[in-house]
């Protein structure tokens, strides 16, 4: 049941064609993005994988809607829980995402559109890099449309300031230390970014492991608040 529930969501997707409109901006970006040749690695894979966390939050929130309430109802009394629902849905989020991933890391390194031939490690810590900000994003998105079930029009509205705060969270941190918490309590986007250029493996291996435990908070809080709703 859980094989064909992923393939139909996948299939339902595909189907209806609403990935397009996010899937293009994210290509039009890439192509954007190195219209040139000789780009920095890190900068270049930085700016990628934002615009990626962007449009992860928006790709999450349709497939996330892409049930209706009756067919949602169907799939908890097949699936025995609204939980496997839940975590189902977002591995689905990953596979419809794994295109622009793979996109995102191949693109310029088919056409050699970096300044250096790409090394092993930067290979490696790219691929990272993509894959936790997709997951991040997925989880930010799910707990978010989890807290704001019964009031859907509030879900873009905040998505879109959690977006902006992420994006400004070191500024904001930095004016007074009443904002130092924000650090914690937001996704560590920025530092995430920066993965790339640390050379020191006691750095790399905290901040891998800042983003682990941050992403089984997440998980941890989507659970809490899906319990507490009577229908996702």
């Amino acid at each position: 049941m859980i094989k064909a529930f992923i393939m139909l969501q996948c299939k339902k997707i595909w189907s209806t064609y609403s990935f397009i409109p996010p899937y293009l901006i994210f290509i039009f970006w890439i192509l954007l993005l190195y219209f040139y040749r000789g780009q920095d690695t890190n900068s270049s894979y930085a700016l990628s994988v934002f615009v990626l966390f962007v449009i992860t939050m928006w790709l999450t929130k349709i497939i996330f809607h892409s049930d209706s309430n009756v067919e949602k109802h169907l799939f908890y009394i097949q699936l025995k829980h609204r939980k496997v629902y839940l975590y189902l849905k977002m591995i689905v989020c990953l596979i419809v995402l794994l295109p622009l991933i793979i996109f995102s890391l191949v693109y310029p390194i088919i056409f050699n559109l970096f300044d250096t031939t790409i090394t092993v490690r930067e290979l490696i810590l790219a691929i990272l890099l993509h894959i936790f900000m997709v997951l991040l994003a997925i989880l930010m998105t799910t707990f978010v449309l989890t807290i704001c079930h019964h009031v859907k029009k509030l879900q873009w509205p905040i998505l879109c300031l959690l977006t902006l705060l992420v994006i400004s969270q070191d500024l904001i941190s930095q004016q007074s230390i009443l904002f130092k918490w924000l650090k914690w309590v937001l996704p560590p986007v920025s530092r995430l970014l920066s993965m790339m250029s640390l050379e020191d493996s006691a750095s790399l291996f905290y901040l891998l492991c800042h983003i682990i435990v941050y992403m089984i908070i997440l998980v941890t809080c989507i659970t809490i608040a899906d319990d507490k709703i009577e229908v996702i």
